[in-house]
């Protein structure tokens, strides 16, 4: 028993403030919502009341003492205030306006600009220190966003506060031309979001921040646009658990520009990693490697081009970024035999490219230097023979018979290139696996785990940031460049459909009036020549991908023949060069054919796929299996009555969730267009020419087997799922499937194209089930230099990303749109005490009890409309405001009453004693 005098606290009442139930007694049993207000209502006596004020205002001194204090320590080096921080409010919009405020702000550095809650970013080509811990804290739970300058952690503050409330996953989509600041707006980005969160893993948050060097080291690469271009997508996905704590993260990378392992451009260089591993590895680790230069590498220095030179000033810095790298490495979790295994590999595929290759009397392909063949080899730890075969022989099997035919030396050294490309991108992938691995929430330890799962109605949410190459338009634009500007392409749509007509169409349908009438670029008919069916670019390039003796001219000419007729396709006026043009959002960008077949199939032999499968090297190993599983992946050996491979993927998918019980994205699956919305398709079988000689082909890849999806036992879902099926039916779709012969035909590689739709419908349909948020990079100038703002240049990017329509959508219309029971679960707490005790069950979820509502706290210019509330971009702010408000209330409300009580009981006790 304790002392008399000690004070005491016991957990005899909970007063909770949460919907609608302000107050309960532990001892309550069964008593209705008026009663428990009238009882909580005379609870509070006088004494209790004078306590309460004394604790409040104790209370609130120390706060107002601890922000001045943490303001006082702060040096944030923040700009004051201006009228232009959100464009949005201003009363004349014209394109003039906004090209006049954004280089006003550029000019006394403020990079950042509101367009109600659309952030616009222009690259200030230069450090800032506007980016420390401090101004992480003073961006944290922001209770007003205009007492502020704008800035990018409000972004991250917002999208965090937003996924609390709103228990929905959110997505940023970063978007600017090549050069615009989208990597370092990423960066920044997750820095905020992991600032204001919190980790239930003591090393997570270091470890997901130390991925970014890492990633850019392997996946970035100078250009003539940019000097640290990011030559992939990535999409970073930030788990967190109930609890709104990060649990964990995971990244999907999209088209990584292998083609630039074994060439590049005149001023561009080879991805990052290269050049770093002369500038920071150890003289005895570059013996062990036998690296001297990099100007002494065909891979690193082409003197036909002329490659740029490194600087010492550049050599320095690349000191300090391989140090980033290595430290991240250890961070993360990559041990000493992963470090060696990978700095082993890179060098094997830059001595890959010192084989020369000559022809010998018989025109046949054969090594002049076989001191580098061996170094390879040992490198690869493969046989010096076995490779020098599998490069300059070409394996062929016909009706069960093997037929050797010797390689030419452009085939050999295109077989070479393949080698090098298979082994940098497949070690690219390997690299973000294993993050995806080590990051993952299911490697966290049990004591985290048992947090994560500590209540029965767990369920997780995600944070996403994607950050993909933005728009490129060189002096020679290839393959790698219509796939760049194609996403951008998706991209922009993806905004136009949710800034301006998904909005438009849901006045519409809840009988809104519109507030203003908004033009937009649609890009629709962009999209359709890539993806439309059956004469699609990208159909027509995988029919012509899969014909032997096909060319660049007759690419051209199948091009010509059935995309003609849109609008945004242009016949080339040059007969000397296969190219054509496309007039995207962004402008015309033409395009050399030249090598669109060749790095569409990307296609490694398979005499050399099998020498690579002996190498002892663990990683290697590793790569090969990886490669073995995509390939199941990609031919599904259960084909659901589908014409093609995307058919069955989708088919999978579908069937996937349904065994999970999502039967709601199931419903999504099956709408026309891409899956889960109301987009275009861009997966879609394939096109029917040359008497449906492909459709037969890419049917030939798959096993075909009849069965219905609610019978079907999808590899890998382990037979889980709410399906009403009995054990003894799997047993016999099982059987079924064993027994009954497949029709197994020749398997034929899926191309990169292929690749790129799947990729690219996957991270669409990620996107379409997330609430989204945008920040617009903005590029200043060309030149790439601090300073300088050009009118044109940024004037050109504003147009076709639609800012000035943004601002004016904006301002006038409806971004927040809530059905009614989901705005009064949110926001009933904020009702008045006297409508509580009003209320009637039947009205409670109303549009009058909505409006009520709104009209009690004094936010005018809503609409109401048939089923939902419409709120403008500040309500949002506003409200947010007044429930963290009354969630703080509620706390120290709890904490004095129960503390009351609880001197109360004890006092009690002690008289009973």
């Amino acid at each position: 028993m304790s002392a008399v005098g000690t004070r005491s606290f016991h957990r005899v009442h909970v007063i909770t403030w949460c919907g609608v139930d302000v107050s309960r007694h532990v001892r309550m049993s069964s008593i209705s919502k008026r009663e428990q207000l009238f009882e909580f209502q005379t609870m509070m006596d006088s004494d209790l009341s004078e306590v309460i004020a004394e604790q409040q205002e104790e209370m609130h001194s120390l706060e107002l003492e601890e922000q001045q204090k943490m303001r006082e320590n702060m040096k944030v080096e923040l700009l004051p205030l201006m009228t232009s921080d959100d464009l949005a409010s201003m009363s004349e919009l014209t394109e003039d306006t906004l090209l006049s405020e954004l280089s006003q702000r550029y000019d006394v550095e403020q990079i950042y600009t509101y367009v109600g809650d659309i952030v616009v970013a222009v690259n200030p080509f230069k450090s800032m220190k506007i980016y420390g811990d401090e101004t992480c804290n003073l961006y944290q739970n922001v209770q007003q966003r205009s007492r502020l300058p704008p800035h990018i952690y409000s972004t991250g503050d917002h999208m965090y506060r937003s996924m609390r409330t709103s228990s929905a996953d959110q997505v940023c989509v970063i978007s600017g031309e090549s050069g615009a600041g989208k990597t370092e707006s990423a960066k920044l980005l997750v820095k905020q979001v992991l600032h204001v969160s919190r980790s239930i893993h003591p090393e997570l948050q270091a470890q997901i921040l130390k991925v970014n060097p890492l990633l850019e080291a392997l996946g970035n690469a100078r250009t003539i646009m940019n000097n640290n271009s990011s030559r992939f997508g990535k999409f970073l996905k930030l788990h967190f658990n109930a609890n709104a704590a990060v649990t964990g993260a995971s990244i999907a990378h999209y088209l990584l520009e292998k083609s630039r392992v074994v060439t590049q451009n005149e001023g561009e260089r080879n991805f990052h990693i290269f050049y770093l591993m002369f500038a920071g590895l150890t003289p005895e680790e570059k013996v062990k490697y036998e690296l001297h230069e990099p100007s002494d590498y065909k891979y690193l220095f082409n003197p036909n081009i002329g490659s740029t030179k490194i600087t010492n000033r550049e050599q320095n810095q690349m000191k300090i970024f391989f140090k980033e790298v290595t430290d991240a490495m250890k961070v993360v979790g990559f041990d000493d035999e992963d470090y060696t295994n990978i700095f082993n590999l890179l060098a094997a595929i830059l001595h890959l490219g010192q084989l020369n290759i000559s022809s010998d009397r018989n025109g046949q392909a054969e090594f002049t230097n076989k001191d580098v063949l061996m170094l390879v080899s040992q490198l690869l730890s493969l046989e010096p023979a076995e490779l020098a075969k599998a490069l300059t022989i070409q394996v062929t099997v016909t009706r069960g018979e093997t037929i050797l035919k010797p390689n030419t030396v452009e085939q050999s050294s295109e077989f070479r290139n393949s080698l090098a490309k298979f082994l940098y991108g497949h070690l690219f992938a390997w690299v973000v696996k294993s993050l995806n691995l080590m990051l993952s929430p299911s490697v966290l330890s049990a004591a985290a785990a048992q947090l994560l799962h500590e209540s029965d109605t767990f369920r997780g949410t995600d944070i996403c940031i994607l950050d993909i190459f933005g728009f490129e338009n060189f002096k020679v634009n290839s393959f790698e460049q219509f796939c760049i500007n194609v996403a951008n392409e998706q991209l922009q749509y993806y905004f136009n459909q949710h800034i301006f007509r998904w909005e438009q169409e849901e006045y519409t349908k809840e009988g809104i009036s519109a507030p203003g009438t908004f033009t937009f670029a649609d890009n629709k008919p962009i999209i359709e020549l890539f993806f439309a069916k059956p004469m699609g670019m990208f159909n027509l390039l995988d029919d012509e991908t899969k014909f032997p003796r096909s060319s660049a001219k007759t690419l051209v000419d199948k091009f010509n023949e059935h995309c003609d007729k849109n609008p945004h396709y242009v016949k080339s006026k040059q007969q000397k060069e296969p190219s054509f043009s496309v007039k995207h959002y962004a402008g015309p960008v033409s395009y050399n054919c030249d090598s669109f077949l060749n790095k569409n199939r990307d296609a490694l032999s398979d005499g050399v796929l099998s020498c690579i499968k002996t190498s002892k090297n663990d990683l290697i190993q590793a790569i090969v299996t990886d490669t073995d599983t995509e390939r199941e992946k990609t031919n599904p050996q259960i084909l659901l009555d589908c014409e093609s491979p995307t058919q069955a993927m989708r088919k999978n998918r579908i069937v996937s969730n349904m065994l999970r019980g999502n039967r709601s994205r199931y419903r999504r699956s099956t709408r026309n267009g891409a899956p889960g919305s109301g987009l275009p398709s861009i997966v879609d079988k394939p096109t029917l020419s040359r008497k449906n000689s492909l459709a037969k082909k890419q049917s030939s890849t798959l096993l075909t087997v009849d069965a219905r999806p609610h019978g079907l036992l999808l590899p890998g879902d382990g037979g889980g799922g709410p399906l009403e099926r009995t054990k003894s039916k799997r047993a016999a779709i099982k059987a079924s499937l064993r027994k009954r012969p497949a029709r197994v035909i020749k398997k034929v590689s899926p191309t990169i194209g292929f690749y790129f739709k799947s990729s690219l419908a996957s991270l669409m349909e990620k996107m379409l089930i997330s609430v989204p948020h945008f920040i617009r990079c903005v590029k200043p100038n060309s030149l790439l230099v601090p300073d300088s703002f050009d009118d044109k240049l940024v004037t050109q990017q504003l147009r076709y990303t639609g800012v000035l329509e943004t601002t004016r959508i904006r301002q006038l219309g409806y971004p927040t749109r809530l059905d009614f029971i989901t705005f009064m679960e949110r926001y009933r707490c904020l009702q008045p005490f006297s409508s509580l005790l009003q209320e009637d069950e039947d009205t409670i979820n109303d549009s009058d009890t909505c409006a009520a509502l709104l009209d009690s706290l004094g936010i005018k210019d809503y609409a109401v409309g048939n089923t939902k509330i419409f709120l403008r971009y500040h309500h949002n702010e506003i409200l947010f405001n007044l429930v963290d408000r009354q969630e703080k209330s509620a706390r120290a409300l709890q904490k004095v009453v129960r503390g009351f009580l609880a001197r109360r009981y004890f006092r009690q006790a002690l008289i009973n004693m």
